[in-house]
């Protein structure tokens, strides 16, 4: 559910296709109660605040998305991983999440970008080029608005000199404060994420 959540806002509100793959023989056998949980933060964030796993694939088919349902052999570093993708035209974007332990939810990849971060609370996903500077200028504007940083996770991809951050947030996240921080020099996207 929390990975279905976090597509629907961190992508254009225009998708209609999500893909949802599995890794792992354990996922497997729980791929149609998935898809629904999927589907339910997808269409709760998004559309249906009346969305639950039992009229989830009616809703969606409402709003004309569509779910497609992949598997995969153990793949990555996990033994166990769901990734749900959403296309829009040209655009993809994926989240891939995991279990620690036997209740630890864990989203563990963001696009091409390894970071794990609980998909609990208020956070912000941004990507920046990479450069030294760009979190101690969104940790100066948390400040000026109050809030504080509460986790902290990062990634880098080399091949494109990029990087991208998930911030836990503790405090009001403001417009103000997104649009100050979508204006920093080497911000590249940002997404609020609350979960």
């Amino acid at each position: 559910e929390k990975l279905g959540a976090t597509l629907a806002q961190c992508t254009p509100l225009d998708g209609k296709h999500i893909t949802m793959k599995t890794s792992g023989e354990f996922l497997y056998t729980f791929h149609e109660a998935l898809s629904a949980a999927v589907l339910k933060g997808f269409l709760a964030k998004r559309h249906a605040k009346s969305c639950n796993y039992l009229n989830a694939f009616l809703v969606a088919q409402e709003y004309g998305i569509t779910l497609q349902q992949k598997f995969e052999p153990n793949t990555h570093d996990f033994n166990n991983l769901l990734r749900v993708e959403l296309a829009s035209g040209s655009i993809n974007r994926m989240i891939g999440g995991t279990v620690f332990g036997e209740k630890e939810v864990r989203i563990v990849m963001v696009d091409q970008f390894l970071l794990e971060f609980k998909p609990e609370g208020s956070i912000l996903l941004y990507t920046n080029n990479d450069q030294p500077d760009v979190i101690a200028r969104v940790t100066q504007l948390l400040l000026a608005h109050h809030c504080a940083m509460a986790y902290l996770a990062l990634s880098l991809d080399d091949l494109h000199n990029s990087a991208m951050s998930a911030l836990v947030v503790n405090g009001k996240v403001t417009n103000d404060l997104l649009e100050a921080i979508k204006q920093l020099e080497g911000v590249t996207s940002l997404s609020l994420l609350e979960l």
